[in-house]
């Protein structure tokens, strides 16, 4: 006589056949999972290989002995709140230093100490109604003020990382060193660089506002 639980009956055949039949689905499910995991893991070790090849491809023109190359993006200080001389005269000393641009008669400085900051290594700004970048590296103490006078809106140039210490800028989609205007990957025969550059200046505070005493100042959040 059969008993109510399924694999309880007078026949140990059938039991034993029922067990084995069990066992058999349980494993080829569990195999199936396992091929799946792995599956999975050879798609994201591929994706990752892929990554770092493009990375390294990045700089291998640049020398046979291997450049250090870090890649990464913070864009940049999109049209700062400034402050008049007035009421920086409380916020910012004499002998700290700047950089000044004038365009179309409109003087502005910008807080070198500031612009340390990566987060603020360049400034995207409008000044005489004209865009201007300013643009600095602390590490190569190199800094660029890019201009565009036909355009009343910021440009995009974003930090694109370090190449052998030098800072790397992002220009429509094209990174440029810092330092030399020189597109990174030149074999690809990128445009160079869009913008015209302005003469940067470099004086203390105290100097730029005795030149220029309607100049505002950008000297951070």
């Amino acid at each position: 006589m059969n008993r109510s639980a399924g694999i309880d009956s007078e026949d140990p055949e059938k039991d034993l056949t029922f067990v084995t039949n069990r066992k058999r689905v349980w494993l080829k499910w569990t195999v199936r999972v396992i091929v799946l995991v792995c599956i999975a893991w050879g798609v994201f070790l591929v994706f990752m290989l892929q990554e770092l090849r493009r990375d390294r491809n990045a700089v291998t023109f640049q020398s046979s002995n291997g450049p250090n190359w870090a890649s990464y993006e913070i864009p940049g200080v999109n049209r700062p709140q400034t402050i008049s001389v007035h009421d920086a005269t409380a916020k910012i000393g004499d002998d700290e230093q700047i950089f000044g641009v004038v365009v179309n008669g409109k003087s502005r400085a910008y807080r070198v100490e500031t612009m340390r900051d990566k987060l603020s290594h360049i400034v995207n700004d409008v000044v005489g109604n004209e865009a201007v970048t300013v643009s600095y590296c602390d590490l190569s103490q190199c800094v660029r003020v890019y201009h565009d006078a036909k355009s009343a809106e910021p440009l995009s140039v974003s930090v694109a990382g370090l190449l052998d210490g030098e800072m790397v800028v992002m220009v429509g989609g094209v990174r440029y060193v810092h330092k030399t205007n020189e597109p990174l990957r030149p074999l690809e025969s990128p445009p160079p660089l869009p913008f015209d550059q302005l003469v940067p200046v470099r004086m203390s505070w105290k100097e730029w506002r005795t030149l220029h005493p309607k100049t505002d100042i950008y000297i951070g959040q």
